[in-house]
């Protein structure tokens, strides 16, 4: 199943493809992206309080409340991934249909979010060791 998105862009329709090989992003790929991409943004969705609290190293603050007025003036020709709490959480969802309503075509979605991160022991900022 194939769910484009048409993104309007200075006048033109640019197609975003929303499926499943496109979008997503392994917590392995995301590692070595952060490890050796420098055209890489990666946002937590979480709001202020849970990022301060943990979050992948590296990563930046867009609760999904200010995410517009943040993300205006990113560079739209950098890759973006977002991410959350955990896999089921729908705002890095929402933020991705966010980002494709602001232009940016580049965007993935890390799914297993903090929880899958930790539990891999990838290096994240936590200020307590115990789950959530």
């Amino acid at each position: 199943m194939n769910n484009d998105l048409l993104n309007k862009e200075n006048g033109h329709e640019t197609k975003v493809e929303d499926n499943e090989s496109k979008t997503k992003i392994s917590a392995e790929d995301l590692k070595e992206k952060i490890e050796h991409s420098s055209n890489l943004t990666v946002v937590n969705v979480q709001d202020k309080e849970r990022f301060d609290s943990c979050h992948i190293k590296g990563s930046v603050n867009a609760p999904l409340s200010h995410l517009k007025t943040i993300a205006k003036d990113w560079d739209r020709t950098r890759e973006i991934i977002v991410y959350g709490e955990n896999n089921e959480d729908i705002k890095k969802e929402t933020a991705f249909g966010i980002l494709v309503e602001l232009g940016f075509t580049k965007i993935r979605k890390y799914q297993g979010g903090l929880k899958e991160w930790k539990g891999k022991d990838f290096n994240c900022f936590c200020k307590c060791k115990t789950d959530s």
